[in-house]
Parts: C-alpha cells; sequence; structure tokens
C-alpha cells in the first residue's frame, strides 16, 4: 500500500463517519461544510454517496473552493468577506442548511456551524478541540473523547460497494492540491 492509499483510508472513512453519517446527510439535503483541506474533501465527495441536493464548501482559500468544485461542490463560498451566513442563507430561501460539517477545527468555524444550520438541522464535528467541544458541550452533545474507529465492517463495505477507485483518492493529496500563496 502506498502512502498516498494509506492516508486515503484514513481520509475517506474519516470524511464518511464522522462527516457524512454524523451529519445524518440524506438525499435532498442541502448541506454546508466549513474547510476545504483534505478532511473537507473527504466529506465532500463522500457525502454526494447521500445525494443531497446541495452541497455548499467554505473556505478562505480559492485554490481548495475550486479544488471543491471540481470534486462536486454546488457552491463555493470564501468566508473572508464575513457575508457567508447570509449568502447561504439566501441560497436556502433564509432557512439554513440541514446539515453543517466543521471540518477546521477552531473555535470560529464552529460557530459558523452554528449560525448556518436550519432549525432541527445538524452539526457534526469532524475536527473537534477542546474549545470548539467546550462551545459543543453548552448546546448539543458529543462523545468528548471522539476517539471511536471506525468500524471494520463500514470500512469493508464503504471499499467493496463503492471502490476507492470510483471516488479517485489520489485527488485528495496534499501534495496535488498545494495551495498557492
Amino acid at each position: 500500500m502506498t502512502k498516498l492509499q494509506s492516508c486515503s483510508v484514513v481520509l475517506l472513512p474519516t470524511g464518511l463517519e464522522c462527516g457524512t453519517l454524523n451529519g445524518q446527510v440524506k438525499p435532498g439535503d442541502i448541506v454546508a461544510i466549513v474547510g476545504a483541506g483534505p478532511v473537507g474533501l473527504a466529506v465532500l465527495l463522500t457525502a454526494q454517496l447521500y445525494s443531497p441536493a446541495e452541497i455548499v464548501v467554505i473556505d478562505l482559500d480559492d485554490n481548495r473552493l475550486e479544488v471543491a468544485r471540481r470534486f462536486g461542490a454546488t457552491h463555493a463560498i470564501n468566508s473572508a468577506d464575513g457575508k457567508t451566513v447570509e449568502t447561504v442563507r439566501a441560497l436556502t430561501g433564509g432557512e439554513g442548511v440541514d446539515a453543517a460539517i466543521e471540518a477546521v477545527g477552531i473555535p470560529s468555524t464552529f460557530e459558523l456551524c452554528e449560525d448556518l444550520v436550519a432549525p432541527g438541522g445538524v452539526i457534526a464535528i469532524e475536527t473537534p478541540n477542546p474549545e470548539c467541544l467546550a462551545i459543543f458541550a453548552t448546546h448539543f452533545y458529543l462523545d468528548p473523547t471522539h476517539t471511536r474507529p471506525v468500524p471494520h465492517p463500514l470500512l469493508i463495505f464503504y471499499l467493496e460497494e463503492f471502490g476507492v477507485g470510483n471516488i479517485e483518492v489520489r485527488k485528495l493529496s496534499p501534495r496535488r492540491n498545494r495551495c498557492r500563496r
């Protein structure tokens, strides 16, 4: 197994379980993914397996957002202008998203997810840190250890049914998608 394959075996199941499944992504949903790094892109790829109506990817880096568009994001929003909530609300008819998936790991992106999610929607934390967990604990419940391994049967199902080759995991390589500054 190459280093790239090893990386994808970690990223894709993480994106699937911690992002897509914990975000309860369903057909017809509007999903927001905050963060377009390798983990956020893994969420983007696996969320598409559940046929959401729209996937909005949010990041500060235009190069990462372009990669997200190529990977299937229906909308890519640069959050540098501070109008992300207004932009997403306009896309959702003022309702907010069904699932907001945080894939950065800092308090401000978690708080952005809180602002983006519709009433009754779901927030999934992909990369929690103690500050994010403290915020989360005041509003929601989450296993604070975040150490639950990807169940072996889920990993086998994922690899056999969807095939790593079908998702083109090479695209997730940080070297291939290096941000240009």
